[in-house]
């Protein structure tokens, strides 16, 4: 009576484990509970094979023997896969915490689960829907499909009862083993917030865009400024000196000469003083002198003041 009780209890454990062992949806729990149960049949099988012989035939009892064998797979999933540390989170309660909204449909199309962010978005979009929206057509829940026929990604605008609202969809088909269509799951984020920051940050580095430009045309001017005449209008010393020496650079390059060979028109500088006397001095002369200057430059080449 006490062997039949033994064994009917440790027949129910053993089936309670492969029980818990088909439903776990982490492959981490499920090779705990296997360990667990290839640790408890070796010594259960020597003891069966030990009851066996011994009703037949004097001989010693091995179970005992077969507990270093438990006892090694027993180490092995605690200190190699984590036995009592490494707890395997729910997924269900980890898909009803998700950020994102998340449905499931069958081949049908209709909804078969849905967590909570995926009911506050439904709700949000239709506040008419019912309190189940378990085996409702897809179209009535996910906002991209009321409008097309096919789920596709890619980021939608969509109204809701307190504004509009941009989406951000992402649908990924689910198979078998074999392949088969199980359904569809569709992830949906709200990115409303996040396009809104875009189009102000666009905005900024086009205004920040326009000041650069500013920026850069008032430094072209600042440095033009520096190498003209504030009178004339022409370029000063400073930039004379630095084309005087360019020029004379090119022209030394020219077989020592100050010339070209080959016909070019040689390097030539020339000055003419303006310095009104008299009667032009008493009316202003510097501006006619500075005429004078303007004149000059439009016979000849260029001219520095």
């Amino acid at each position: 009576m006490h062997t039949a009780y033994c064994y009917t209890v440790l027949a129910w454990c053993f089936g309670y484990l492969l029980h818990a062992g088909r439903q776990a949806s982490s492959p981490l729990q499920r090779r705990q509970l296997r360990s667990m149960v290839l640790g408890a049949v070796a010594p259960t099988l020597a003891n069966i094979y030990s009851l066996t012989i011994r009703s037949r035939h004097p001989a010693p009892d091995i179970t005992s023997c077969f507990f270093i064998v438990t006892g090694l797979i027993h180490y092995y999933a605690v200190f190699r896969q984590g036995l009592f540390r490494l707890l395997p989170v729910a997924r269900g309660l980890v898909f009803d915490n998700l950020g994102d909204a998340v449905y499931v449909m069958d081949t049908t199309g209709r909804v078969i689960d849905i967590n909570q962010a995926g009911q506050r978005l439904a709700r949000r979009m239709s506040p008419e829907l019912p309190t189940d929206l378990i085996g409702l057509p897809a179209r009535m829940i996910v906002p991209h499909n009321r409008h097309r026929k096919i789920l596709t990604d890619g980021q939608y605008p969509a109204r809701a009862s307190d504004g509009e609202m941009d989406l951000d969809l992402r649908v990924s088909d689910l198979a078998d083993a074999e392949g088969r269509a199980l359904g569809r799951v569709v992830v949906i984020r709200d990115i409303t917030e996040l396009n809104a920051n875009r189009r102000e940050l666009k905005k900024a580095n086009e205004q920040l865009l326009e000041k650069l430009n500013i920026i850069n045309h008032l430094q072209h001017e600042l440095a033009e400024l520096a190498v003209r005449d504030e009178l004339t209008g022409l370029h000063n010393r400073r930039h004379l000196m630095g084309r005087l020496e360019e020029g004379l650079e090119r022209a030394r390059s020219d077989d020592g000469w100050l010339g070209d060979p080959a016909g070019h028109r040689p390097l030539q500088v020339g000055e003419r003083p303006v310095r009104p006397r008299g009667r032009r001095r008493a009316a202003g002369g510097d501006r006619e002198g500075a005429a004078d200057l303007r004149a000059g430059a439009r016979h000849g080449g260029p001219v520095r003041r």
